[in-house]
This record gives C-alpha cells, sequence and structure tokens, in this order.
C-alpha cells in the first residue's frame, strides 16, 4: 500500500466522518427548531387559553358589550390559531390540539347559552345558568390542563432534543479527535518515525560514517527512500574506500618523490659541481696542451653540466609546487605583469619590448605561485619573440565562449604547429631545439600545475610565424 494510497484513504476517512456527523447534525437541529416551534405555537395556545378564561369570567361579571366584543375577538383568535396550527404538529400533538378545539367550540356554546338565559329572567333561569356555569368551568378547566399537558410534553421533548444536539456535538468531537489522534499516530508510525531516522543516518553520514544505514522496513516511497539511501551511502563507501586507497597510493609516490628530489638535490649536484670544476680546471691549467678540439669538448662538458643543473633546478619547482600550501588571496595580476616585464626588459637590454597590460586584473589565488607561473609564460613570451625587430607582448583578459572570462598573454614570435598542441605541456618536450631558443622543457609544466591547483585550466592557440596566446582560467 503506497503512501499516496494511505494518504486518500485517511482523508476519505476523515470525510466520511464529517459527512455523517454533518447529516446527523442538521436532522437533530432540524427537529429541534421544529420543537422549539411547536412549543412556541402552543406556549401561545396556552396563553390565549387563559386570557379567553378571564375575559370570560369578566364578562359574566360585568355583561358589558366591550367585554363580549374582547371575548368574541380572543375566542376568533385563538380558533385561528387552531386552525394554522392544524398543518404543523403530528399526529399525537393533534390530536390533543382537536380535544382543544372541541372544548372550545362547547365553551362558546354554554357562554352564548348563559347569555341567552340571562336576558329571558325566567324564574327558572338562575338554576340553569348556574347549572351552565359549572358546565362552562369544567370545560374551561379541561381545556386549560389539556393545554397546560401539552406544553408540559413540548417542554419534555424540547429539552430531550437539546439533549441529543448535545450528546451529538459530543460524539462528533470525540470522533474527529480519536480519528485524529489515529491520524497522528499514522504519521508518526509511516512518516515521522522513518524520516527522523532517515535524517539522523544522514547526518551520520555528512559527519563522516560511511557506514551508517537505514532500518527501515515495508512497503511504500518512504521504505524506497530507505532503499536508495542505503544504496548512495554503500556506493559513498565503496568510492571513500578506492579515494583512501588513491591517496595511500599518493602519499606513497609523494614519498618516492621526496627521496627523488632529496637525491636531485645533494647526490647529483655533487658529481655536477665535480664534472664542471675539474673540467674549468683542466681548461686553465692544461689550456696551452690542449688543442682546440680538446678545449671545445672541455667546453661542452661544462655546457652540458650547466643545463643538467638548470633541469635539476626546475624539477625540484615543479616538486615543490605540488608540495606547497596554497595562501589563498586577492591578486593584481596586472601589477605582477608589469614588475615581471620591467625585469625581462633589463635581463635583455639589446632586445626591443613593447608590452600592453590591461590595468587591475585582479583574480583570487597564491600570489607567489601566481608569479612563478606569469614569469614563465612572460618569459617565454620574450623569448619566442626575440627573431622579431620588436617583441610584442600583451596581457588582458577576454571572454572565450564556452568558457567564460579568462586571462591570456599574447605575443608575436615564432608561434608553435597546433599539431604539436598535446605536447605543450608535457614535461621535457619542446617544440624548438635548444639551439634556437635555450630552456629545460619544464616552464610550460610548472605553469599548468599551479593553474590546476588553482582549480583552473590553460590552453594556447598558435599559427607558425605569427605569434602564439596562452589562455588560463582561475
Amino acid at each position: 500500500m503506497t503512501l499516496l494510497f494511505q494518504t486518500r484513504l485517511i482523508a476519505a476517512l476523515l470525510f466520511l466522518v464529517m459527512l455523517t456527523s454533518t447529516v446527523i447534525y442538521f436532522r437533530a437541529a432540524s427537529n429541534l427548531a421544529e420543537t422549539i416551534r411547536t412549543n412556541d405555537i402552543v406556549a401561545e395556545i396556552v396563553q390565549r387559553v387563559f386570557d379567553l378564561n378571564i375575559l370570560t369570567t369578566e364578562h359574566l361579571n360585568l355583561r358589558s358589550k366591550r367585554s363580549l366584543q374582547q371575548w368574541e375577538q380572543s375566542h376568533a383568535s385563538l380558533t385561528n390559531i387552531l386552525l394554522k396550527s392544524a398543518h404543523d404538529l403530528d399526529t399525537n400533538r393533534l390530536t390533543a390540539l382537536n380535544r382543544i378545539r372541541r372544548d372550545l367550540v362547547n365553551i362558546r356554546k354554554l357562554f352564548f347559552r348563559i347569555i341567552i338565559l340571562e336576558k329571558r329572567q325566567a324564574p327558572t333561569s338562575e338554576q340553569l345558568i348556574n347549572g351552565v356555569k359549572s358546565q362552562l368551568n369544567i370545560t374551561a378547566h379541561e381545556i386549560v390542563s389539556e393545554a397546560s399537558g401539552l406544553r408540559r410534553r413540548l417542554v419534555y421533548e424540547l429539552a430531550n432534543e437539546r439533549e441529543k444536539v448535545n450528546e451529538l456535538l459530543l460524539w462528533t468531537a470525540t470522533s474527529l479527535l480519536l480519528v485524529m489522534l489515529a491520524t497522528g499516530f499514522w504519521f508518526q508510525r509511516q512518516l515521522l518515525r522513518p524520516i527522523t531516522a532517515l535524517k539522523k543516518h544522514t547526518e551520520a553520514l555528512t559527519d563522516g560514517d560511511f557506514d551508517a544505514r537505514t532500518t527501515v522496513r515495508g512497503k511504500g516511497e518512504i521504505t524506497d527512500l530507505s532503499i536508495a539511501f542505503n544504496y548512495l551511502a554503500e556506493t559513498i563507501s565503496q568510492k571513500i574506500h578506492a579515494l583512501n586507497v588513491a591517496l595511500g597510493a599518493a602519499e606513497a609516490s609523494n614519498k618516492e618523490l621526496e627521496a627523488f628530489s632529496y637525491s636531485v638535490s645533494h647526490d647529483l649536484r655533487s658529481p655536477l659541481r665535480s664534472l664542471d670544476g675539474f673540467s674549468k680546471a683542466i681548461l686553465e691549467d692544461y689550456e696551452d696542451k690542449l688543442d682546440e678540439t680538446g678545449r671545445d669538448y672541455l667546453k661542452r662538458i661544462r655546457l652540458a653540466a650547466t643545463r643538467m643543473g638548470g633541469l635539476i633546478d626546475d624539477l625540484l619547482k615543479l616538486s615543490k609546487i605540488a608540495k606547497q600550501d596554497l595562501q589563498v588571496g586577492s591578486v593584481n595580476l596586472s601589477d605582477l605583469a608589469a614588475e615581471i616585464l620591467e625585469d625581462l626588459k633589463q635581463a635583455n637590454p639589446d632586445q626591443t619590448i613593447k608590452f600592453t597590460i590591461t590595468p587591475a586584473l585582479k583574480a583570487s589565488g597564491d600570489k607567489k605561485l601566481l608569479r612563478i607561473a606569469l614569469e614563465n609564460l612572460l618569459e617565454n613570451s620574450v623569448k619566442y619573440s626575440s627573431t622579431k625587430d620588436v617583441a610584442e607582448i600583451e596581457m588582458g583578459q577576454t571572454i572565450v565562449p564556452g568558457r567564460g572570462r579568462c586571462f591570456y598573454v599574447q605575443d608575436h614570435g615564432v608561434g608553435f604547429n597546433m599539431a604539436f598542441k598535446d605536447k605543450l605541456f608535457a614535461t621535457f618536450q619542446r617544440l624548438h631545439h635548444t639551439r634556437e631558443f635555450p630552456g629545460t622543457g619544464v616552464g610550460l609544466s610548472i605553469v599548468e600545475r599551479i593553474i590546476k591547483r588553482h582549480g583552473g585550466s590553460i590552453w594556447a592557440e598558435s599559427e607558425v610565424n605569427e605569434g602564439a596566446t596562452f589562455y588560463f582560467l582561475l
């Protein structure tokens, strides 16, 4: 049974309870209203009966036309009320009403008989009048008794109807309360409890407990969600385990790299210094004993040792970049580029360098590492523009479709063939011979590693003899 079906079932149950309670309540309220209306009619009849008895006594005492008119008006009014009420009363009440109407007819007959006897003034009239008055009083008493009894029964029925309405209201409130308690229990059991458990295990998972699993059982959407959570947690646990294995391997690799760096720094430098030093000593001490070929060999040995030293320095820089912690802050790339290009102009006094830098190029990153990256890019731009009369270097920012805002360094030097762009950032890979442009082939590898450590990317576009443009995102 799905959660949606259960929710609809509870809603239907609530609707059924409300509908039943409403129908019963309106029926009881209708009965109560009918009883109240009947009670008002009977109350008016009783009051008119009492009024008629008073007017009867008053006329028999006064015997005036005014009292007779009042009696006739009261009798007619009571008769009309009884006729109208016949359509609004049930059978039991109508029987009592018919008896009152019959007695009312008798009272009229007796009343006018007394009037007629009084007008005759016969010797036997007084005795007859007294007998008729006695019958009149008995009939009037019967009317009052019948009306009062009917009124008492209606008051009792009215109290019963009101009690029924109160009981119905109590029953409705109790039923709704029970249904709400049952609904609350259902929500607690079917929704809140499993959702709370899922929340607890989700928090445990986010806190690093990758063994957290839910134990929700049953059928429905919550159970499906629980199964999906357990699957997700299991997948994350496996990924974390694989990542830990990879991190362990990376740590081992870093340790090997550190050992290699130490070996390069100490074990290889010493033989290189010896090689360079002894070659220099031979050139200085035995120069006159060597021919031109021997001296050239020794010079080649010293140049090779110097180049090897440069390679070792670049390798150490590359390894330090991988281990160095980032000190992230706001960096003004325009100021850094201006400082670097000024140093390059002084380092290359024989070369005419013209540079254009977009002002206020701001980025977020490690200032020292970004300076190293810009130094390599700008040095390459100057170096590969040395064949031009004027080295034109430009740095700015632009919008690249599909990549967004990025920075660029552009020159108009010798450029390179885009067919070999995949080798551009590979270590020790060079697209030009060292006889044309000296270098170790590590500089762009350093630049790429720095950019990637900032979560960015770098790429280049070029044409041979048309210069190159290096784009990078941070």
